[in-house]
């Protein structure tokens, strides 16, 4: 089957573990024949959103992809936000899908789309990463979302076979701000990518990255991380009670980045010889030093290393997020209720208990079948 992957609601950026990366690997990997079309926004400097050329090239998967740029009729910061792109309907003409995955709805030129599906038999299927949590929290941005996305959504929908909420909270969200009937819109998990897991993981791993970073079987790890800013400081707290702990058997991996403002309490912080610092990660690499851990802290607002951490089989301690419970599976995570020190404390001494962390480990290795992407690749498009 032809399936066209389309990118043009947001960014798109290569070399990424997002799901719109991995749901076209996963669809070529399962036999079908894939393309992306997707907007010019993505990391310039691998932090930062920013805007390169429009091209056409073949991406680590050997998927074609073609960036479109902006119409260039309307002002740039404009089309940006209106999402209004010239050449798709030529592009579809062109490519003849026989399966449209819309990584989102959130753009004008999806009447492009429509105008194709009235004219060719396809299968039109969206999801949405868009949520209360991430969207329509300004004046400005509901206003948008309602007056000037919605009529768009509510035209293309009855083309459309299904929309899928990546959380549960993004199912209230198609429903509630483009008033979609109940029984076109369900949740899709997001997920971990297996193949990475087939390829980088297996039972040597966990010793080797041990062995690499100073951590002994005995030693009870920790890891915390991802872009450590101002809506992240409680990573911070995390990494002190480790450091500042009595319990020398006690360590914590923090992988990402940080910010300015942290630098200095950071480098004192990492002063600790419990406190391991191994910078950014790759996907791979990531997914290597999970595997070294027994339990991953995850103090802030939710991210797609949530469903991978699951999907990879760790005991996990999450932000008590609402919408975003269905990572717990019988018990192999909790959730932060308060992120006081204190009570960050508390919950990781507690749950590090012998007794305790075996029965997580058990539930978190029985839950992460769940979240594979291959499942939920074929699920997508049955």
């Amino acid at each position: 089957m032809r399936i066209l992957h389309m990118c043009l609601a947001a960014f798109y950026i290569d070399k990424y573990s997002y799901q719109e990366n991995i749901l076209p690997r996963m669809h070529k990997k399962q036999g079908h024949e894939v393309q992306i079309i997707a907007s010019v926004e993505t990391f310039v400097d691998d932090v930062n959103l920013g805007y390169i050329e429009p091209a056409e090239y073949l991406n680590e998967d050997g998927i074609k992809v073609t960036r479109l740029p902006y119409a260039g009729w309307i002002p740039h910061k404009l089309a940006t936000k209106l999402r209004v792109y010239p050449g798709v309907y030529q592009y579809l003409k062109q490519y003849k899908p026989e399966l449209i995955w819309l990584h989102d709805v959130q753009f004008l030129s999806i009447y492009q789309v429509v105008k194709y599906a009235k004219r060719n038999k396809v299968r039109i299927i969206a999801d949405g990463h868009t949520d209360f949590g991430n969207s329509a929290k300004t004046c400005l941005s509901k206003l948008l979302h309602k007056y000037v996305y919605a009529p768009f959504i509510k035209h293309a929908e009855p083309y459309i076979e299904h929309f899928f909420g990546t959380l549960p909270s993004r199912v209230d969200f198609f429903k509630k701000v483009y008033s979609l009937p109940d029984e076109k819109v369900s949740f899709l998990p997001m997920g971990v990518d297996d193949e990475l897991i087939k390829k980088y993981i297996n039972n040597q791993t966990r010793k080797e990255i041990r062995n690499r970073i100073g951590v002994t079987d005995e030693d009870t790890l920790l890891i915390v991380g991802g872009k450590l800013d101002v809506n992240k400081e409680n990573i911070l707290d995390i990494l002190e009670i480790v450091g500042e702990s009595e319990r020398s058997d006690l360590k914590i991996v923090f992988f990402g980045s940080v910010c300015k403002v942290y630098q200095e309490r950071f480098n004192r912080v990492c002063q600790s010889d419990r406190v391991i610092n191994v910078g950014w990660l790759a996907p791979k690499d990531f997914y290597q030093h999970i595997v070294a851990c027994d339990l991953a802290v995850f103090p802030g607002s939710h991210s797609v290393l949530w469903e991978e951490v699951v999907g990879i089989g760790i005991p996990c301690l999450f932000r008590d997020v609402t919408g975003a419970h269905h990572v717990d599976v019988n018990g192999n995570c909790r959730f932060i209720k308060s992120t006081t020190k204190e009570n960050l404390k508390q919950l990781i001494f507690e749950i590090i208990e012998p007794d305790i962390l075996v029965d997580m480990k058990d539930k978190a290795n029985k839950a992460k079948d769940e979240f594979r992407y291959s499942d939920i690749a074929k699920r997508a498009i049955q």
